[in-house]
C-alpha cells in the first residue's frame, strides 16, 4: 500500500511528532510511506534520521491556496498512492481538494483536538467531509465534539490514538543525578505538570494543589516543564502563594524522560484535552497519573488503576489523591506497572500502526463500492 501523510509542517508539535512516529511504523510494516508538508518549517531532526521517513516538502509560494493545491494534487497523482491522510484540520481541506483532483479515492481528514473553531472552519469541513472516506481522531471526545459542532455523523469517524515507543523513551540517568541537576532538595518527591503554559491547561489549578499539598507535606518539589504566555502571570502567582521556592518553571525540555524519570506523580490540571501525550509518555516511564476529569480522560485511564481522575478545580482532593500515591510506595508501584501494560496494549507503535492499516483498508473498500 502507499499511503501520503499530510501534514501543514514539521515544527514541533505533538502531531507532527506522531505523524513522524506512524509513518516509521508504517514503513516498517511494509508499507510505503511518506510525509508531504507544503511549509517549509522543519525540526525534530532527530528522529526524522531514527524512523528513515519519506519526507517530501512542496514550495507553494504562490500568492493563492490554488497554487498549493495544485502542486500537492500533482505530487500525489505522480506518486500513485492508494491512501492519502491528512493529520489536521487546515491540512485535511488542502489534501482532500489535492487528492479529488489527482483522482484519490481513499482519502481521510484528521482533527487532534476538541472542536471549538468558528462558523468558516465549520461550513468549510462540512463541505469537505464529502469528499473523504471518513475522519481519522485520536480520542473519541474529539469525534463527539467535531459531530455536534460542524454536523458530521458519528459513522464517519475512526478512533486511531496516539503512540509511544517505550525503546526509545528511556533514561539512563540516575534519579539522584537528575534531582540535582534541576536542583531539588535530596530526599524530595517530585510532582510534574507537562503542558503549554497557556488557559485550556489550567496551571492555576496545579498552584494551587501545590499549596494544599505542601500544607500536608513540605517535602515535595513541583515541576512545570513547558512555556507560553502564561509564564510570568503563573510565576507571580507562585510568589504571591508562598510557594515560589518549591515550584520549578523548567520551560521547554528536550529530556523528557529524564525529568519523568524523577518524577514520583505526573499530573494535568486540563479544562479540556483532545488526547494528551504527556500523560502517555509518564505511563511508558512507570509514573502515576492523577488528572482533572476532562472529557477524554477515562480513555487514557481508569480511575483507580493507572492513577487517580478529580474534578475540575478542586486542589485539595487533587493534593490529597498525590499524597495518597506518595505515601503508599506499593500503589505507586502497582498504578506504574499498570501504565506501562496500558501503554504497551494500547498506545504502542506497532497497535497504532495496525489499526491504521485496517482503517485505510476499510477507505479503500468504500471507494471501490
Amino acid at each position: 500500500m502507499k499511503i501520503a501523510l499530510v501534514i501543514d509542517c514539521l515544527k514541533t508539535g505533538g502531531a507532527e511528532r506522531q505523524a513522524l512516529i506512524t509513518a516509521g511504523e508504517l514503513t516498517k510494516l511494509g508499507h510505503h510511506t511518506e510525509i508531504i508538508t507544503y511549509r517549509q518549517d522543519r525540526e525534530f531532526e532527530e528522529l526524522i534520521e531514527d524512523t528513515k521517513v519519506a519526507i517530501v516538502s512542496i514550495k507553494a509560494d504562490g500568492f493563492t491556496r490554488i497554487d498549493r493545491i495544485w502542486k500537492l494534487s500533482r505530487h500525489l497523482r505522480s506518486r500513485k498512492f492508494d491512501v492519502v491522510h491528512a493529520y489536521k484540520g487546515t491540512a485535511t481541506i488542502f489534501a482532500a481538494l489535492a487528492a479529488r483532483l489527482a483522482g484519490i479515492k481513499s482519502v481521510f481528514g484528521g482533527y487532534r483536538a476538541e472542536y471549538v473553531q468558528g462558523l468558516v472552519f465549520r461550513i468549510t469541513h462540512l463541505c469537505i467531509d464529502r469528499l473523504l472516506s471518513g475522519w481519522i481522531v485520536n480520542s473519541q471526545t474529539i469525534a463527539d465534539s467535531m459531530s455536534a459542532a460542524v454536523g458530521i455523523a458519528p459513522q464517519r469517524f475512526f478512533v486511531v490514538y496516539n503512540c509511544i515507543n517505550p525503546a526509545t523513551f528511556i533514561s539512563h540517568l540516575p534519579p539522584e543525578d537528575i534531582k540535582a541537576h534541576i536542583g531539588i532538595a535530596i530526599g524530595d518527591k517530585v510532582v510534574t505538570h507537562i503542558a503549554r503554559l497557556s488557559p485550556e491547561k489550567n496551571h492555576y489549578l496545579f498552584l494551587d494543589m501545590a499549596q494544599a499539598l505542601l500544607r500536608l507535606r513540605t517535602d515535595v518539589t513541583f515541576l512545570a516543564v513547558g512555556d507560553g504566555p502564561l509564564r510570568a502571570m503563573l510565576q507571580n502567582r507562585a510568589q504571591s502563594l508562598g510557594i515560589a521556592h518549591k515550584v520549578r518553571f523548567l520551560g521547554i525540555r528536550s529530556d523528557i524522560p529524564d525529568i519523568l524519570k524523577a518524577t514520583d506523580v505526573s499530573v494535568l490540571t486540563s479544562i479540556r484535552e483532545g488526547f494528551p501525550n504527556s500523560l502517555i509518555e509518564a505511563m511508558c516511564m512507570g509514573v502515576p497519573i492523577v488528572t482533572t476529569d476532562y472529557k477524554a480522560a477515562t480513555e487514557l485511564i481508569q480511575n483507580g488503576k493507572q492513577g487517580f481522575i478529580v474534578p475540575q478545580n478542586e486542589p485539595h482532593k487533587m493534593a490529597e489523591k498525590i499524597n495518597m500515591i506518595l505515601n503508599d510506595p506499593q500503589l505507586h508501584s502497582r498504578m506504574g506497572l499498570l501504565g506501562q501494560k496500558m501503554v504497551e496494549e494500547r498506545f504502542s507503535p506497532l497497535v497504532i500502526g495496525r489499526t491504521l492499516i485496517s482503517t485505510y483498508r476499510c477507505g479503500i473498500e468504500r471507494a471501490r463500492i
